[in-house]
């Protein structure tokens, strides 16, 4: 089970409640570093891709 869920389940059991914030912003920036003199690396770059791709898909939502 993710948290998304787990957050769900507890609203709806009232043991949480949601405050809908106007002005409160909650988007992040994510860094990526690595050493400059590093070889390329299609695993680094395979992650990069997946956590790019999952951070445009959730600012659809």
């Amino acid at each position: 089970m993710n948290r998304h869920c787990s957050v769900e389940q507890a609203i709806k059991a009232g043991e949480l409640i949601a405050l809908n914030t106007l002005d409160l912003d909650m988007r992040r920036s994510f860094n990526f570093v690595w050493r400059k003199d590093s070889s390329q690396n299609p695993l680094r770059d395979c992650f990069i891709e997946h956590a790019n791709s999952l951070a445009l898909a959730r600012l659809r939502e």
